[in-house]
C-alpha cells in the first residue's frame, strides 16, 4: 500500500496510520486522504505562505517580505507610511526619519510601563522611512516614487504569492474533504441512505471520520426498520427544534 501513495499528502496519510481505501467500476483499490491527512496538507502550504521568497533572492529583506494583511497594526503602520512617502523630496523624507527617531526614543520610554505595542509600531515606522529614504536616495527622481519603489515592489510580489497560495491550499481541502467523505458514504452502502439524509436535514452537513465509521457500524449491527427508526428519531428531533426556534408548538407524534 505504501507504494501506492506517493507524494506529501500520502506521506501524511502514512504518517496518520489510517487510510481510508475506494473501489472502482473494476473492483480495484484506490487510496483516499484521511481527514487528518488534508489538514496536514493544509498546515504545511500555510508554512509555505509564510517563506515565499526564492533562496537566490539577493535582492529580498525579511521586513518587505513579511508585509501582509495578517501583520494588523503594523502592517496598517507601514502602509500609512508608504502612502505619506509618496511624492516626498529626499529633504522631507530626511525629516520624516528624524520624527520616526524621536518617536521611536520616546516608545521606548514608554515602554517600561509595559505599552511595548507603542514600541513595536515606532520601531516599524522608523525602519520603514529609514528604507525609503535609502530607496529615495539611489533614485534618479526628486521626489520618491513608490513605483520604482523595488523594495515595496518585493512586498507586494510577496503578499500577492501568499494569497495565492492560501487559496490554493483551500481549494485543496474542499476537495480532499468530498473525496473523503464521498468514499465514506460509499462504503457505508445503500443502506445507510436514511441516516445521511436525515443528518443532512438536521443541519449536520460536515462529518467527522468517527460520525462516518457511526454510521456504518449503525447500519452494521441494525436490520433496515429499526435505521429507519433511528432516521425518524433525528427528523422529530428536527422538527421539534424548529418548532421552539419558531415559538410554536410542537408534535413530537
Amino acid at each position: 500500500m505504501e507504494k501506492d501513495v506517493d507524494g506529501l499528502e500520502g506521506w501524511a496519510a502514512l504518517v496518520d496510520g489510517r487510510l481510508v481505501v475506494t473501489r472502482d467500476c473494476a473492483g480495484r483499490t484506490h487510496p483516499v486522504l484521511h481527514t487528518e491527512s488534508w489538514e496536514a496538507g493544509v498546515t504545511l502550504h500555510a508554512a509555505l505562505a509564510q517563506h515565499p521568497a526564492h533562496p537566490d533572492d539577493d535582492q529580498s529583506t525579511d521586513e518587505d517580505e513579511s508585509d501582509s494583511p495578517e501583520d494588523g497594526l503594523l502592517g496598517e503602520t507601514r502602509t500609512r507610511i508608504r502612502r505619506r512617502a509618496a511624492g516626498l523630496t529626499v529633504a522631507a523624507i530626511d525629516q520624516a526619519v528624524a520624527d520616526a527617531h524621536t518617536d521611536l526614543r520616546t516608545a521606548d520610554r514608554h515602554a517600561d510601563a509595559g505599552d511595548e505595542s507603542t514600541l513595536a509600531r515606532a520601531a516599524l515606522a522608523y525602519q520603514e522611512w529609514q528604507r525609503i529614504r535609502g530607496e529615495a536616495a539611489t533614485a534618479a527622481g526628486e521626489t520618491h516614487d513608490p513605483d520604482r519603489d523595488l523594495g515595496l515592489q518585493r512586498a507586494q510580489t510577496a503578499a500577492r504569492h501568499r494569497q495565492d497560495v492560501a487559496q490554493c491550499a483551500a481549494e485543496a481541502a474542499h476537495d480532499a474533504r468530498q473525496r473523503t467523505d464521498a468514499a465514506h458514504r460509499q462504503f457505508a452502502g445503500a443502506a445507510a441512505g436514511p441516516l445521511y439524509t436525515a443528518l443532512a436535514r438536521a443541519g449536520i452537513h460536515t462529518l467527522t471520520d468517527d460520525d462516518h465509521q457511526a454510521v456504518r457500524e449503525l447500519t452494521r449491527h441494525l436490520d433496515p426498520a429499526t435505521v429507519q427508526q433511528v432516521a425518524n428519531w433525528l427528523e422529530r428531533t428536527r422538527a421539534t427544534a424548529l418548532a421552539l426556534a419558531a415559538g410554536a408548538p410542537d408534535s413530537r407524534g
